[in-house]
């Protein structure tokens, strides 16, 4: 929807909208509703326009692969907004008050009791409760299912009839030996926790509750009974049962409600067309379709992430085949369409409101490659990947790209042609890492216990050594008077040319007291000062 406010528009997406007043002509205040075409439509006024009149229109809206429904509903001159929620399969919706839950009859592969129902139900429901049935339609529902439900049972053995633990456990002022009375009879003699459903209503077994009446001491928990249609119903039971003593029934099953959500409204996105053309770029598809129906494939596809106009046909770019992107003005003629993730800010007014089209960052995300930015920065935008490290690895930025920096922990110990023939299986290829900047080192004495406390040699070390980038130069060798040291040694790594090197004391000593034909540098984790680099020979074991 968007609505006329003088000399800008408000923009709304069906997460921004409940309800919408209606107002007569001369109030000037205009708003425009987005619904499908209606084969019953007209041109001839407000009286054949259906959403114009008291009803329900449907309609979709955009969200990551698909459209999702929503309607629209005219009542005492109040347009509703009610969106189509989700629930995961084999869940069902169901409508409690203004709340949407999902409802879930979860089986189990064994028979349990009510305690370890809960217990399951908690780790993927409502926390602290089963789910309870708020009204005869659910209780209908669920009879409906019984006998299918029935036919599906997990348990290695088969029953005639299942129980199926709900929310309800007997108040304690209601348990034997009190008897029937005003404040316990049906109904009131149990605690519901369930929070959308604290006064249920369904079907009771014939003559349940019957643990005042029967004087079944501890029948102080609710269950719905599965088996045929005439006994799909609640009654009281043991707590602790995990079969019914008397009839061929196992509690193989629990009712589980979860808060339903809106239909993938998180990853909703939007074509922002402006003025530009594709700067560096790596190949693109050539379409022999319109702009617009260029731009609509576009949204609808999840590989895509711009388009740009050559009339008649245009160019469609994955994230792979362009990076930057020339803004220019509206007399060019030539104009691009950037698919981007909706965001609040957004607006339909123009440039000055529109944040893919201002100097910052926006956001989108393809199938394959994850999220990307696109930054505005000089009347250039910029396409960046949004890159990620695998654990344990440890993400750092330096200078204009990210990398992922991991300590790997061997079984032996090694001499450092070992560990850079075990790097260059797994990272950048011909060389160890270097350390790029304080914060890493920050980060890797940060990490002295967790070194020394999970080393996974047979012995435990007091200290351990971890091979790093950097050798020594040919002209830095003993006797080298001219050397001192982080110029004593050539680096490999492109992306720390130029280490930040924390030297443990005394360090570099290859000149000096060290061991002959030091040439290598190494990380120590030790307690106290144990910590930093230092140069060792390259047969060394660390």
């Amino acid at each position: 929807m968007i609505y006329d406010n003088t000399s800008t528009c408000e923009y709304h997406s069906i997460q921004q909208v409940t309800t919408v007043q209606k107002l007569s002509e001369n109030n000037n205040s205009r708003v425009a509703f987005r619904v499908p075409y209606s084969v019953n439509e007209t041109c001839e006024g407000s009286d054949n326009e259906s959403i114009l009149r008291s009803g329900t229109v449907q309609s979709f809206y955009q969200g990551a692969v698909q459209m999702f429904p929503y309607e629209v509903t005219l009542q005492n001159d109040i347009w509703k907004f009610t969106p189509e929620f989700s629930c995961e399969f084999p869940s069902s919706p169901v409508q409690r008050g203004n709340v949407t839950v999902c409802m879930e009859v979860v089986h189990t592969t064994e028979c349990i009791n009510r305690t370890e129902a809960a217990a399951k139900c908690g780790n993927l429901g409502i926390p602290d409760s089963l789910m309870g049935i708020a009204s005869k339609e659910e209780n209908q529902y669920l009879r409906s299912i019984s006998t299918n439900y029935v036919s599906k049972q997990k348990t290695p053995t088969y029953y005639t009839v299942i129980g199926i633990w709900v929310d309800g456990v007997r108040k304690s002022t209601c348990k034997y030996p009190a008897g029937k009375s005003t404040s316990c009879n049906g109904y009131n003699e149990f605690d519901f926790s369930d929070p959308t459903a604290p006064d249920p209503q369904f079907d009771w077994l014939p003559n349940q509750p019957d643990a005042l009446t029967a004087y079944e001491a501890e029948s102080n928990c609710l269950y719905l009974r599965f088996g045929s249609e005439a006994y799909v119903a609640i009654g009281d039971t043991q707590c602790t049962d995990v079969v019914f003593p008397s009839i061929d029934m196992c509690y193989s099953g629990y009712l589980c409600g979860s808060d339903a959500t809106v239909c993938n409204t998180s990853n909703q996105y939007r074509m922002v067309v402006t003025w530009g053309e594709p700067l560096e770029t790596s190949g693109s598809t050539t379409l022999d379709i319109s702009w617009v129906d260029c731009v609509q494939k576009c949204l609808n596809d999840e590989q895509c992430v711009l388009v740009h106009d050559t009339f008649p046909t245009c160019e469609y770019y994955s994230i792979q085949q362009v990076t930057t992107v020339q803004k220019l003005p509206e007399t060019s003629d030539s104009r691009v369409a950037f698919r981007v993730l909706y965001s609040n800010e957004a607006t339909c007014t123009d440039a000055e409101n529109e944040p893919a089209l201002n100097s910052g960052t926006v956001i989108g995300s393809t199938v394959d490659d994850g999220a990307y930015n696109i930054t505005l920065e000089n009347d250039v935008w910029t396409f960046q990947r949004e890159l990620k490290c695998l654990f344990p690895s440890k993400a750092f930025q330096r200078e204009n790209i990210k990398v992922c920096m991991t300590i790997v922990q061997t079984p032996t110990c090694i001499t450092r042609t070992e560990a850079e023939e075990s790097c260059s299986s797994f990272g950048i290829p011909g060389t160890l890492m270097g350390i790029y900047s304080s914060d890493e080192t920050l980060y890797l004495k940060n990490m002295s216990s967790t070194m020394l406390n999970e080393q996974k040699t047979s012995i435990t070390y007091e200290r351990v050594g971890i091979w790093i980038d950097g050798l020594r130069k040919s002209t830095c060798k003993s006797p080298a008077p001219n050397c001192n040291g982080y110029n004593e040694f050539d680096f490999f790594d492109p992306s720390a040319p130029n280490p930040s090197l924390s030297w443990r004391s005394g360090q570099p000593d290859g000149l000096t007291t060290g061991a002959p034909n030091s040439d290598c540098l190494f990380m120590r984790f030790g307690e106290g000062d144990e910590f930093g680099v230092g140069d060792m020979p390259l047969v060394g074991l660390q």
